[in-house]
């Protein structure tokens, strides 16, 4: 154990020292959520307000549109409107951004109207982004108070009150709590971080520590001091482990630390953070990295081991990132999957769903066993494949 130790304490050593690696562990992950959540917020609600804001030029095709409707887009300082004889006209405009959109009735649309029929009011825009929406939004406003003016002014001369066009209300109950509803929300996307973050904060150390040895020439050297390969195996092994589990731990504070800065998130909203970043569920969080972690570094430093050079082992490892973030997509942001007595024993699929419901706050108890026993399963695996590989001479030694 002493040797182990010895070991742990020299190759953390090197790993402290590796200004790299430091920076993915600790200075990343405090720099990019930041960023992502303050900077990306700040800008999409800028943008949202300047989009809400900003005068809209509108297209009025034909000269069947209704006269109330006009007025009603005329009489908007933020909508400057524009006659246009026909749609091929405003279509061209619209492709070129001259444009925001164009409002068109069909023909005879007001005889329909005074005759008590439906009539159609033809909407023609361009969609690029979600901006397009809130153009929508704007225009379909006005257009559904005009229908509903219609609405009320028939149900008058017929007598009738608004109910008779309106026979069943449905009352929606939702039994889920802001924590259960928000949590499946961001809780998809936070189990990417986490795991992400776990593999990269394992790479770096997982490369020098292998390849990086050999390239060094220091491999040898270690090889012949007074410890067995198994001892310089949980060594190494330990300290990626430990800067996964390290990178894990600073992506957390990373989000709970921007979250305390963005002025935008409402209060309610930060009130429902705070419940879900409470200790108990950190901690059952950073568990289930423990055995993920125990898996991306023994898988690592297989790989690392294997390579000649610092070099080929980014070339080898670097595609690994996909085989990693493909069941963490599958798992986090795909609907209609959920953790169960079968997704519970699918690797990583099992640790980025429990994360899911452990932020919502929906787990189980046996399907949590469930994905702690499997997960702890496979690193075991992954040791022993580890614990193989090292002892073969001519992978150690590869030319």
């Amino acid at each position: 154990m002493n040797r182990i130790i010895t070991i742990f304490n020299k190759e953390l050593k090197d790993t402290v020292r590796d200004r790299k690696a430091m920076f993915f562990m600790l200075v990343f992950p405090m720099i990019v959520f930041p960023l992502l959540i303050g900077g990306v917020t700040t800008i999409q609600m800028n943008i949202m307000k300047k989009e809400q804001a900003k005068q809209l030029k509108v297209a009025i095709v034909g000269k069947d549109f209704p006269a109330e409707l006009s007025r009603d887009f005329l009489s908007d300082t933020s909508i400057a409107i524009y006659k246009i004889a026909s749609f091929e006209e405003a279509d061209s405009l619209i492709k070129t951004d001259s444009l925001d959109i164009a409002l068109g009735a069909e023909t005879g649309f007001p005889s329909k109207i005074e005759a008590h029929k439906s009539g159609m009011i033809y909407l023609h825009f361009k969609t690029e982004d979600e901006m397009v929406k809130i153009i929508k939004k704007r225009i379909s406003g006005k257009i559904d108070a005009y229908a509903h003016d219609i609405r009320l002014e028939r149900l008058r001369t017929l007598r009738l009150t608004e109910e008779f066009s309106d026979p069943v209300k449905i009352v929606e109950t939702d039994l889920a709590t802001a924590r259960e509803r928000l949590g499946k929300t961001i809780g998809g996307m936070l189990p990417y971080i986490f795991i992400l973050f776990c593999f990269m904060g394992a790479m770096y150390p997982a490369i020098d520590l292998g390849a990086g040895e050999k390239e060094r020439g220091t491999l040898e050297t270690l090889l012949v001091a007074p410890a067995s390969r198994m001892e310089i195996l949980y060594g190494k092994f330990g300290v990626i482990t430990l800067s996964g589990l390290l990178s894990s731990v600073v992506s957390l504070l990373g989000i709970f630390v921007s979250l305390q800065f963005v002025d935008e998130i409402p209060p309610e909203l930060h009130a429902i953070v705070s419940d879900i970043l409470q200790p108990s569920t950190v901690i059952l969080i950073l568990s289930l990295m423990i055995p993920i972690t125990l898996l991306f570094a023994a898988l690592l430093l297989i790989l690392s081991i294997y390579a000649k050079s610092f070099k080929e082992a980014q070339s080898i490892i670097t595609p690994l990132n996909i085989a990693v973030i493909f069941p963490v997509l599958i798992g986090s942001l795909i609907p209609g999957i959920h953790l169960n007595l079968t997704t519970s024993l699918i690797p990583i699929i099992n640790v980025s769903l429990a994360c899911k419901e452990a932020i919502a706050g929906t787990g189980e108890f046996l399907p949590f066993s469930l994905v702690f026993i499997s997960s702890f399963l496979y690193a075991a695996m992954g040791i022993y494949a580890c614990s193989k590989w090292i002892q073969k001479e001519h992978i150690i030694f590869r030319n």
